[in-house]
């Protein structure tokens, strides 16, 4: 089987991504019209060189509905990564895109050019019974394809949703200890409502719920934790966004368990249940506050892509973590115990929270 090569060069705009080749442009444009109905709860990527090419001008365009958002700037490698920001996979017309994982669609009305570049990295061939003997042969020659015998879109659909699922990013505990504490008259994170400092307590929860766990502090509290890793704010002036905009800084391609040290009640259940409840899809899984009626920013799961926007929020001057979840794509749970959200802030607050957990022995 003869072999062309295709001169493109990697490209890598996501860290999800797969290059669909075999079939014209038109009928992959087609497909991923067709891969949203099933894929419907998943921000699909779109990359088409070809619209790209036959741009003349720099103005950026978005149109949906009644918006007509334009921009005079150049569309670089920077702004293709930052489109897709959100996305949880990026698909390409692979015939002209070369990517890390390409999947090989036989198509029967055209034939074959196999292309010695896009086999080095194709990981699928999708096929029917009249082109078998090409799949088979490719088979034979490139021992690593997985040969899948079906061209329907469902199939294909079951195929990315489960690369999607298999790269859902690993679970980081965070415990924030805080700043000063000035409301409190005291350093909260050391309180010990628990036999424990709340620090530590948290701590020991996570660590049994997350890949690894971490407390978060400021430079000037480090030494309070050195016993544990330590993720020391490196943006600053901000309260509970600078200890959560670092670890997703720090901690790329991965998601952010948060826990604030002035939830005394929380437990292991409603941990469990945050993480049972998380939908990776989202930029954020996080409960619903019945006490205060808003959103609790502050024993939340951040997905990776929750740093994008929080940075872009924060540009445009945002502060409140509550405020950029409330504006976004998030999972809202409700809490199957209330209570465990409770916010401690005042000295007369944690003694009312002191008497009752000595009742409850």
């Amino acid at each position: 089987m003869k072999s062309n090569f295709n001169d493109n060069k990697l490209i890598n705009l996501h860290h999800n991504q797969i290059g669909i080749w075999g079939i014209s442009y038109d009928a992959w444009v087609a497909l991923y019209e067709n891969l949203l109905i099933p894929l419907k709860n998943y921000k699909i990527g779109f990359y088409g060189r070809k619209f790209e090419c036959e741009s003349k001008t720099n103005v950026l365009s978005f149109n949906y509905k009644n918006y007509n958002l334009k921009v005079n700037d150049l569309f670089n490698e920077f702004r293709k990564g930052h489109f897709f920001a959100l996305s949880d996979i990026v698909l390409y017309h692979g015939d002209h895109s070369i990517v890390d994982e390409m999947w090989l669609i036989l198509d029967e009305s055209e034939q074959f050019k196999p292309i010695i570049n896009n086999l080095k990295n194709t990981t699928k061939v999708f096929f029917n019974e009249q082109n078998k003997s090409i799949a088979n042969q490719l088979k034979k020659e490139n021992n690593h394809i997985q040969l899948i015998y079906s061209k329907q879109v469902e199939t294909i659909a079951e195929h990315i949703e489960a690369k999607i699922k298999s790269n859902i990013a690993p679970l980081i505990g965070l415990v924030l200890t805080g700043g000063d504490s000035i409301r409190m008259k005291e350093n909260k994170s050391l309180i010990k409502y628990h036999q424990q400092p709340q620090w530590l307590h948290i701590f020991e929860m996570l660590k049994d719920a997350c890949a690894e766990t971490f407390v978060s502090c400021t430079q000037n509290n480090q030494y309070l934790y050195l016993q544990k890793q330590l993720v020391i704010d490196k943006i600053t002036g901000y309260g509970p966004l600078s200890g959560i905009l670092t670890a997703l800084l720090g901690f790329k391609n991965k998601a952010i368990l948060v826990v604030a040290c002035d939830l005394p009640l929380i437990d292991k259940n409603i941990i469990k249940q945050l993480i049972d409840e998380r939908d990776a899809s989202k930029v954020a899984t996080a409960f619903y506050n019945e006490e205060s009626n808003q959103i609790e920013p502050l024993i939340t799961i951040y997905e990776p892509k929750a740093l994008t926007v929080m940075l872009q929020m924060l540009a445009l001057g945002y502060r409140s973590p509550q405020v950029m979840l409330a504006q976004n794509d998030i999972k809202i749970v409700k809490p199957n115990n209330s209570s465990a959200l409770k916010n401690v802030n005042f000295p007369e607050e944690k003694e009312q929270i002191m008497q009752f957990l000595k009742s409850q022995l």
